[in-house]
C-alpha cells in the first residue's frame, strides 16, 4: 500500500461520519476491542480471516497496537507474517436493531456507529518496547482493576503488532 492508494468513498454519504469523529471513536477508550481482517493464509487458499482483538491506540504515533502469541503454529501469526495489509473494524456499543413501525418484514435498520481502518501491520521485536507497550495496553483496558506492572520476563511468547493507519472512515445511524 503506498500513498497513491485510492480508497472507495462511502456509498451512504448521509451516514458518513467525519474523520475527526472516527478518530474520536478509536481514541475514546469506550471501545476495547475490534475485528482484525486479513487476506487469509496461503495454505488455506487465502480465505479471509477475521478475529476479534483488544487494541491500544497511540495518539502520538497514530497507530494501533494489538497483541497475540508469537507461536509459529498460530494461524494469526502466520497470516500477519505472510501479508501485512489489514483492516481493523471497531463497532460502537450502541448498535441495536431498530424495527420499522409499519411492521413490514425486512423493513428495519440498525442503530450503529462503526469505523474501519486500513493499514500495514508489523511485529515489534524489541523486548523493552514490547514491555512498554504492553504496560500501556494493560493499563488502558484494566480500568478499575489492580494489575501488576509487566516486566520484560513476562513477555514470553507474546507478539506485539503495530498497525500504522493509512486510511480511516466511519458510518453511523443513531435514531432516538
Amino acid at each position: 500500500m503506498n500513498s497513491q492508494t485510492k480508497f472507495q468513498k462511502i456509498r451512504r454519504k448521509d451516514r458518513e461520519i467525519s474523520i475527526n469523529e472516527a478518530w474520536e471513536m478509536i481514541t475514546s477508550g469506550m471501545n476495547s476491542y475490534g475485528f482484525l481482517g486479513t487476506h487469509g493464509y496461503s495454505k488455506e487458499n487465502k480465505f479471509p480471516y477475521v478475529v476479534p482483538m483488544n487494541f491500544f491506540f497511540d495518539q502520538k504515533r497514530k497507530c494501533l497496537y494489538l497483541h497475540s502469541t508469537n507461536n509459529p503454529t498460530s494461524k494469526r501469526y502466520r497470516i500477519l507474517k505472510e501479508n501485512n495489509k489489514v483492516t481493523f473494524v471497531v463497532v460502537g456499543k450502541e448498535s441495536i436493531l431498530d424495527p420499522d413501525s409499519s411492521g413490514k418484514p425486512c423493513n428495519f435498520s440498525m442503530n450503529y456507529r462503526s469505523i474501519m481502518v486500513f493499514g500495514l501491520i508489523s511485529e515489534i521485536n524489541g523486548i523493552r518496547e514490547k514491555t512498554s507497550i504492553m504496560n500501556r495496553f494493560v493499563k488502558g483496558i484494566s480500568e478499575g482493576i489492580k494489575v501488576h506492572k509487566i516486566q520484560s520476563s513476562n513477555i514470553g511468547e507474546i507478539s506485539v503488532w503495530k498497525l500504522v493507519i493509512k486510511h480511516i472512515s466511519g458510518k453511523k445511524r443513531l435514531q432516538p
